[in-house]
């Protein structure tokens, strides 16, 4: 598998299980069941965490 569809495959994982804990801390706080508030932040938080490592490997691994 290459290096790119791996780190497609974490950002995708790493971005939902960010938003399912955003919307399961939302219900249990606020007793709200809201799935498309606040999406963004996971999608931009799995972005830096995915593809942010890349600064720090060396330049011949991706």
């Amino acid at each position: 598998m290459s290096t790119i569809r791996k780190m497609l495959l974490k950002f995708i994982i790493v971005s939902f299980v960010l938003w399912a804990f955003n919307v399961l801390f939302t219900y249990l706080t606020k007793g709200e069941l809201i799935l498309n508030d606040k999406i963004l932040l996971p999608i931009a938080c799995s972005f830096g965490l995915t593809f942010g490592e890349m600064v720090f490997f060396k330049k011949n691994e991706y």
